[in-house]
């Protein structure tokens, strides 16, 4: 079976497999195609051609039939080296196009210096000008070992995210060198030690957590620890689960129950304050830029069919056809009934996010409790915080940006520093 592949492909037709195989599984695509420098000459030249190929990948086919398959196209492109751009498009469809313009594959067949066979691959930053693709990957095998150069443009690609599918091809290679009777399903995207990662995150993800229930731990473990910093005020763990209470306690009183939608146009802690009561009532939390026109604000509170708004603007409270509550810290604190809340869990919808609507009408995006957690388990595992970090607060709240600051610093016992928007602007 593998004198089959020997006899019948080259090591650029085995390579090159691996590098369409690895950008439909990173892209998604289905009909994944990389440009192919097709040239009658050694290097990138006058003479050289840059075309398009699509093979059929299904996963079904046994990865020996799908090399196979790669190579036929090969020999097939190289005598159309004069096809024209028009007519790629016109027989082979928009992507034929696209795939120009992504990655490009060459063929090169000359010696090199010794430092690089040794290494087996280097990477070379090109500027954006010299090559029509943000990536090009040029397959050596003139020396007994074979050479992978990858050029690319630093203003687009990064070294790690090159590190990274380097590595990965030469996983998908490995794989397609010892399993070729297998269908290219079986190819296993994930290392061993990156299964077990990801086993691991999927183990102690607990689908019982709440944005509140994570929260109440926080409390829990650092109660007079600084919560939310804004301006020159600050307010505590304990004192943040107070007063969010203690609104929640008002919310209650004035109707609101588990699964309605309640607007804000609040900001700094006072903000904080209303997403968490928000949230401890079963409510769906909908952040509103009280800057944003009438219109859109009108028809964000309408679609969301929202029926109550909390806000510190009289004019904007006066202006608009809903319930409004004006919000004043002082008017809760004399509730006292801060436990007995409705029971949520992971399924329950915490906050909706309208889109700019730049390409037409907002469109509102809803989260469960269970996706934040997620996010904030990342925000752990990926990015390394811990509650001895400050982070910053400065997307507005109408913008999902503001719920990874928000949620990832707090849920994780980090102090939150909220920027005042009305001050970057002077």
């Amino acid at each position: 079976m593998k004198s089959t592949i020997s006899r019948d492909t080259t090591l650029f037709d085995f390579i090159l497999a691996g590098v369409i195989f690895a950008k439909k599984v990173k892209t998604f695509t289905s009909k994944a195609s990389v440009g192919l420098a097709v040239t009658q000459n050694s290097g990138w030249d006058s003479n050289t051609s840059l075309l398009p190929i699509i093979p059929q990948i299904e996963l079904g086919t046994s990865i020996k039939k799908y090399i196979l398959d790669v190579s036929t196209k090969i020999t097939d492109i190289k005598s159309f080296s004069d096809y024209t751009i028009s007519e790629m498009i016109e027989n082979n469809g928009i992507e034929s196009f696209e795939a120009l313009t992504d990655i490009s594959c060459m063929e090169m067949n000359y010696d090199l210096k010794f430092k690089y066979i040794k290494l087996g691959f280097k990477f070379k930053v090109i500027g954006s000008g010299s090559r029509t693709n943000p990536l090009t990957i040029m397959i050596n095998y003139a020396n007994e070992k074979p050479f992978i150069l990858y050029e690319y443009q630093k203003c687009l690609i990064k070294l790690p995210e090159l590190l990274s599918l380097h590595s990965f091809l030469m996983y998908i290679l490995e794989q397609f060198i010892d399993n070729l009777d297998e269908h290219l399903g079986s190819v296993s995207l994930l290392k061993k030690q990156e299964e077990v990662y990801f086993e691991k995150r999927i183990h102690d993800f607990n689908k019982s957590e709440t944005i509140i229930s994570l929260f109440k731990k926080q409390v829990e473990k650092f109660p007079n620890k600084i919560a939310v910093r804004y301006q020159r005020g600050g307010i505590t763990f304990e004192e943040l689960d107070k007063k969010s209470s203690e609104l929640a306690t008002f919310l209650i009183d004035k109707g609101v129950c588990s699964g309605q939608v309640v607007a804000t146009t609040l900001v700094g802690i006072d903000a904080i304050i209303a997403i968490f009561a928000i949230l401890k009532v079963g409510g769906v939390y909908l952040p509103v830029d009280k800057d944003n026109p009438h219109e859109r604000i009108e028809y964000i509170l309408s679609d969301s069919f929202c029926k109550l708004l909390l806000t510190g603007n009289e004019e904007l409270s006066k202006s608009l056809k809903i319930n409004t509550i004006l919000y004043d810290d002082s008017f809760v604190e004399n509730n006292v009934n801060l436990n007995s809340f409705p029971h949520i869990d992971s399924d329950n919808l915490a906050y909706i996010i309208y889109t700019s609507g730049s390409t037409g009408v907002p469109k509102g995006v809803m989260i469960k409790h269970s996706s934040v957690i997620n996010m904030c388990e990342a925000f752990i595992n990926d990015i390394g915080i811990d509650e001895n970090d400050i982070i910053q607060q400065f997307a507005s709240h109408s913008f999902d940006a503001s719920i990874l600051e928000i949620f990832g610093g707090l849920l994780n016992g980090c102090t939150l520093v909220m920027v005042n928007h009305e001050e970057t602007k002077s």
